[in-house]
């Protein structure tokens, strides 16, 4: 024997023993879920939940008695709503769940269970539903049923609501094939001009459907049409005959906005501006059940109407609150026009301030809510008078009042205006035709004695 011999043997020993360490150790880690499952001391991952239920921290046997006082207290309250759209209620009894708490629980310790090669990583935190038997829900839920409801999509809804014991009410489901639809709302303007592509505009809208809790946005939808020279007043025609639409729905109005004046095809407060990529209109419907868009013009006037399933409230909008404010006067100076003489040059148009409100009515006609939509300014253009500056000699009477004459043929002065008569067009400052456009009181015209007088 040489002497190396000994000391590989002393090598194959310790090796011989440290194997048999690691395996023990990796026995023993491996062995220890299972002692602790079998005296139910399996701690849950901090942040789990069951059923909507914390129970991060804490044993499966205690997860499970807090899970059992939970479900008691749910079973008490209320029955769950399932809510039409005729406005009807259907009941829901929290009897009629069979609650698996033990299939759950079972489902938890499954999750937590981990190979014995991976002793060394952290159980990560589990979210689970409650499992809810299905069968007896169908039997003693659906009775009575409006037949045009989807059972399995809204059964399904209601057991989200157990599995998470939540108490929140349900939108009922409906086959959409089995829906009779009515026209909700409809506007329509007059075509006062000759607009060449609004064929092409409305085409864009013409039969879109709005699906349940969707937005609408129109500069979407119209896409790169607006891009081919098409005249902004259809547009705006468009938008408007829409938004008027939309006031007689529940929808919301995200985006909204105001002209700044009033278009000849309509009234204050009841039109929309639009501009690709800059100002849009968008709305959204609220509802369960989808909408279709339709717009048709013949020449003459442009009508969109919005039609579905009827709502279980009818809404209807009022134009409120309406001011009118007339215009200043501005006068300018013309050394070209006769003596004395005075010319309109434009006649001026009259501000106004409109509040739109929406109200949704009972099937009685009595108010149910009242809603705030807009308040549209619109600012007055003022009225331009001309006036002349040039003098009249005085006339020879030899009564010795050719003062008094000569004073009585001359413009009378403007006291305190501050303008100077240079022979040409002369505006008031511009900070006073800004004043003039916002709508206050209008000032007197300067009177001008007539030659003679």
């Amino acid at each position: 024997m040489t002497d190396q011999e000994p000391k590989q043997a002393i090598v194959k020993l310790w090796m011989l023993i440290l194997l048999q360490a690691l395996l023990l150790y990796f026995l023993t880690m491996a062995a220890i879920p299972v002692v602790e499952r079998i005296n139910g001391g399996t701690t849950i991952p901090e942040g789990s939940m069951l059923a909507g239920v914390h129970v991060g921290g804490l044993t499966v046997e205690e997860a499970e008695k807090q899970l059992h006082q939970h479900v008691d207290d749910w079973k008490k309250g209320a029955p769950l709503v399932v809510e039409t759209v005729a406005g009807e209620e259907l009941f829901v009894t929290r009897e009629a769940f069979d609650f698996e708490i033990e299939k759950t629980i079972a489902t938890v310790t499954e999750q937590l269970e981990q190979p014995w090669y991976a002793f060394w990583q952290q159980p990560t935190a589990v979210t689970i539903p409650m499992i809810v038997d299905l069968e007896g829900i169908h039997k003693e839920v659906t009775e009575g049923w409006p037949d045009d409801i989807n059972r399995s999509a809204t059964v399904e809804r209601v057991l989200e609501q157990a599995r998470y014991l939540r108490n929140e009410a349900i939108e009922a489901v409906y086959d959409e094939d089995m829906v009779e639809e009515e026209v909700l709302a409809r506007a329509t303007l007059p075509i006062t001009s000759q607009f060449l592509s609004l064929e092409k505009v409305i085409e864009q809208i013409d039969g879109h459907v709005i699906q349940p809790n969707a937005s609408f946005s129109l500069d979407h939808v119209l896409g790169d049409t607006v891009e081919f020279g098409i005249d902004g007043r259809e547009l705006r025609l468009l938008a408007s005959t829409l938004y008027i639409a939309v006031l007689g729905t529940n929808f919301d109005i995200i985006e909204r906005h105001s002209q700044g004046s009033i278009p000849e095809y309509t009234t204050p407060g009841l039109e929309a501006d639009f501009r690709r990529g800059e100002r849009d209109l968008v709305f959204k419907n609220t509802n369960s059940t989808p909408y279709t868009l339709s717009a048709i013009s013949d020449g003459q006037q442009l009508t969109v109407e919005i039609s579905g399933r009827a709502l279980q409230t009818s809404f209807d909008y009022e134009v409120v609150d309406e001011e009118e404010f007339e215009p200043r006067t501005i006068h300018r100076y013309d050394p070209a026009l006769p003596v004395y003489a005075e010319v309109i040059q434009h006649d001026g148009e009259n501000g106004y301030r409109a509040t739109v409100n929406r109200y949704s009515y009972d099937d009685r006609g009595k108010v149910v809510s009242e809603e705030w939509i807009a308040t549209d300014y619109y600012p007055p253009t003022a009225r331009v008078v001309l006036r002349s500056t040039v003098t009249e000699a005085p006339e020879e009477t030899g009564d010795g009042n050719e003062e008094e004459q000569d004073q009585a043929q001359r413009p009378p002065e403007d006291e305190g205006d501050g303008q100077e008569r240079d022979g040409s067009d002369q505006e008031i400052p511009g900070e006073e035709e800004d004043r003039l456009e916002e709508g206050e009181d209008e000032q007197p015209d300067i009177e001008i004695p007539m030659k003679g007088h």
